[in-house]
């Protein structure tokens, strides 16, 4: 009973932390390299088209290396690879990289620690309309009419 419990707990641990976008393993599927970094990005972009988490790394050699995963094992990530190579959809020259950090990477894309935009929304839009004038007229003329309320009229505004 004990060991069912722990086994319960440890997968809600694993479930909150996937869901608060912590990434488990440090095996990724090095997919192709370039000496463009919009190139490189526009790749990895295209693979996140196809659902598959995708990142591009600058190495130490100057190149963008284009990367699907992570993984959480080589074993994982060469089961992933081989799939992906027979379906058409990476290089039969892809491999498996066990650690980016050893490698001498640095994560160029998708640069982390920033919240992306909803598709379809570029911000805060402007105002349908001009900002109403007539607030100081009408509260004047409540003051004229002995209507009282919870706020003070201030002289007008000298121009």
């Amino acid at each position: 009973m004990k060991n069912k419990h722990l086994a319960g707990v440890a997968a809600i641990t694993l479930i909150l932390l996937l869901s608060m976008g912590c990434k488990l393993g440090s095996v990724y599927v090095e997919v192709t390299t370039n000496t463009n970094k919009d190139a490189a990005i526009r790749t990895a972009e295209s693979f996140k088209e196809r659902k598959m988490d995708s990142q591009v790394f600058q190495g130490a050699d100057k190149l963008y290396h284009v990367t699907i995963g992570p993984y959480m094992s080589s074993r994982n990530a060469e089961g992933i690879k081989k799939q992906k190579i027979a379906e058409g959809i990476i290089p039969a020259t892809a491999r498996v990289i066990n650690n980016t950090t050893a490698e001498g990477w640095q994560q160029v894309y998708p640069i982390t620690g920033t919240i992306p935009k909803p598709p379809g929304r570029g911000g805060p839009q402007p105002p349908t309309s001009p900002p109403k004038t007539t607030v100081r007229k009408d509260v004047e003329d409540d003051v004229k009419n002995n209507m009282k309320d919870d706020f003070k009229v201030y002289p007008p505004d000298k121009k």
